[in-house]
């Protein structure tokens, strides 16, 4: 899934991250707020541009 289509369901982040590690690699963090405003809800990392990961918080 590209960047486009994942800011167009999640809308856009509230903080990023990019690491470009020089040897094929960049690695873009975005982070999204829930409902507990202190915690980062959804942590969505992407390789080279295409989803890679998402990872959710939970407070249970």
């Amino acid at each position: 899934m590209s960047k486009d289509s994942v800011q167009i369901l999640m809308g856009r982040p509230q903080s990023t991250d990019v690491n470009d590690y020089g040897f094929g690699g960049v690695i873009e963090t975005w982070k999204y707020k829930g409902t507990n405003r202190y915690v980062d809800e959804f942590t969505i990392e992407f390789t080279n541009g295409k989803l890679k990961s998402v990872r959710q918080f939970k407070d249970h």
